[in-house]
């Protein structure tokens, strides 16, 4: 039997030639006959071309749809082919047919309550690693599609620690709130755990989904956290939840030693209509040490139509970065109408600048 090492050695090493060999064979197959092309591979090489070719796979069709359930549904420690097909579930865009995939959740639980708590073999854990990772990826889409027939199953994966999160996910994008969130308090705890460092990139990619607001005070304290990568998914998640009184998280966020966290805290500014975070902005713009947080700082002054800011910006049009230069050139022509002259402009800055004003007015700005 082939290791699924090697079967990933020969997708990267093979990668061209394995969708070369693919296109050549099998251009106008449906997921159908890419699940048979893959079944039917010989040698790593093959599977690999396999591989690519069902991750390239549409889901258009009744049949394909059919197909893919069917995949899903099978409980088996292929690796490779469950990576292959899970995430084709993010390309069913019509709400009635990912209810087909009602079923893969419910009948996928069991496994899951029977083996809560139990020391497992290697094959039955990659059969259950593998079983989780179906169910998550279901879940995750009928949430994002407010599928309502699946409320049901959803409260049902709240029992289960490696459906809980998403499952309460889930759920808050219907608007139901009642599902607790221990899954985010253990979340902080494993991303303090210096022996799980090899899973916090993993742990910090859960939490761009994450969608209830009760999960935002551990999300700011994640935005602390000594790795940049995590810092950076907790800001982005925690913007995505900001409100109007956020304005201390905020500042807090605006100071914090990670720049990519200081800029998504301009990001959450740019969403609250308050004059509060005036200064605060100038000031980004002046002295943060980092480029990219100035040029952020810069856009949004603009955007927020930041007078004050004006003395500063016209400073920024001397600064070393042509991204700060450019971003102060729009900003100045929102608040002034004037388009002022810096070094390396181009016809697109320009073009950039007259679409800020027309999204201005069709906003109904001032």
């Amino acid at each position: 039997m082939k290791s699924i090492l090697g079967i990933l050695i020969a997708i990267v090493l093979a990668g061209q030639f394995a969708n070369v060999t693919y296109s050549q064979q099998n251009v106008a197959g449906g997921l159908c006959e890419r699940l048979k092309m893959y079944g039917d591979a010989k040698t790593d090489r093959e599977r690999a071309a396999g591989y690519n070719g069902l991750r390239s796979a549409s889901v258009d069709t009744p049949k394909d749809l059919a197909c893919l359930r069917k995949s899903l549904l099978q409980k088996q420690a292929d690796e490779v082919l469950s990576g292959g097909v899970r995430d084709l579930v993010f390309k069913i865009n019509k709400p009635k047919d990912l209810e087909q995939l009602i079923d893969v959740v419910e009948r996928g639980l069991p496994l899951l309550r029977k083996s809560a708590g139990k020391e497992l073999s290697e094959a039955d854990a990659a059969v259950l690693e593998n079983q989780q990772m179906i169910i998550v990826r279901v879940i995750q889409r009928l949430g994002e599609l407010k599928v309502g027939k699946a409320i049901p199953i959803l409260r049902q994966c709240l029992e289960f620690e490696g459906t809980e999160p998403e499952a309460s996910t889930a759920l808050a994008l219907f608007g139901d709130t009642t599902s607790s969130y221990p899954a985010m308090e253990k979340m902080v705890r494993d991303l303090e755990d210096q022996t799980l460092q090899a899973k916090w990139p993993e742990l910090a990619q859960q939490m761009i989904r994450i969608h209830d607001k009760r999960a935002k005070p551990y999300l700011l304290k994640l935005t602390q956290h000594e790795d940049f990568y995590v810092g950076n998914y907790a800001a982005r998640a925690f913007v995505n939840l900001v409100e109007e009184g956020d304005f201390v998280a905020l500042k807090g966020m605006t100071r914090n030693p990670n720049p990519s966290v200081r800029s998504c805290s301009i990001r959450g500014i740019g969403k609250i209509q308050s004059s509060a975070y005036d200064d605060i902005l100038v000031e980004m713009l002046r002295e943060d040490a980092d480029e990219n947080v100035r040029a952020e700082a810069a856009d949004e002054l603009g955007r927020k139509n930041v007078r004050k800011a004006i003395p500063d910006l016209k400073n920024a049009l001397k600064s070393k970065d042509l991204r700060i230069r450019a971003n102060a050139f729009v900003a100045l022509y929102l608040l002034t109408g004037t388009k002022f002259d810096f070094e390396g402009r181009s016809a697109r800055d320009d073009d950039r600048a007259e679409q800020e004003v027309r999204l201005r007015l069709r906003m109904g700005s001032k």
